[in-house]
């Protein structure tokens, strides 16, 4: 039996690959952030409904967010030679806890010229952008429902989001993010050529 909702259809040009690539986690986060950029873009050029789609734009970001700390953990652990499955939770700060610190295991055990490349200051600023997204959507719920399972309100005493601001924010963190994951990748890369 063929799915109905989810296949692909006349009009080429709309349907979307799924699996065709051995690792896809790289698509997932780029997807949720650039789908959250797309509905920025657009609410620029026409605001109708951004006090709908904030919903959405904040949950991509953060969910992007989510996805690319989980990615970074899994690989900075490997290139530290640590065991440790893939985070299943949903906590941003304690996910950038860890990535932080195998950040600074890699650069004390690994190649402590990489703090050249990553100074403290960079750590320090995605520490407190995270933070700020935290303080109101610690576990991606805040923005996926308008009340948890105990019946309280999310963001409650937040009037506005500013979404050109929170582009901006997110555009500064992604530069942040990809610049340490890179690096984590070139050192994994070396790591396999020397084996």
């Amino acid at each position: 039996m063929t799915n109905s909702v989810l296949n692909s259809h006349k009009g080429p040009h709309l349907n979307a690959c799924i699996n065709w690539t051995l690792d896809s986690s790289g698509l997932y986060c780029e997807g949720d952030f650039d789908g959250a950029s797309r509905l920025v873009s657009e609410l620029k050029q026409n605001n109708m409904g951004i006090d709908s789609l904030v919903y959405p734009i904040a949950f991509l970001y953060r969910q992007y967010l989510e996805l690319k700390l989980k990615y970074m953990s899994r690989d900075s652990r490997l290139l530290l030679g640590e065991k440790g499955s893939f985070p299943t939770h949903h906590k941003i700060s304690d996910l950038w806890g860890t990535v932080n610190d195998n950040i600074l295991k890699v650069i004390k055990n690994v190649d402590p010229n990489l703090a050249n490349h990553i100074p403290k200051s960079e750590l320090k600023m995605v520490q407190g952008l995270i933070n700020d997204f935290s303080e109101y959507d610690p576990d991606s719920m805040a923005f996926r429902y308008p009340t948890g399972k105990g019946g309280d309100k999310h963001l409650d005493g937040l009037k506005y989001v500013n979404l050109e601001l929170l582009e901006t924010k997110m555009l500064e963190l992604k530069e942040l993010l990809d610049k340490f994951d890179m690096a984590i990748d070139f050192l994994r890369d070396l790591q396999r050529d020397y084996q």
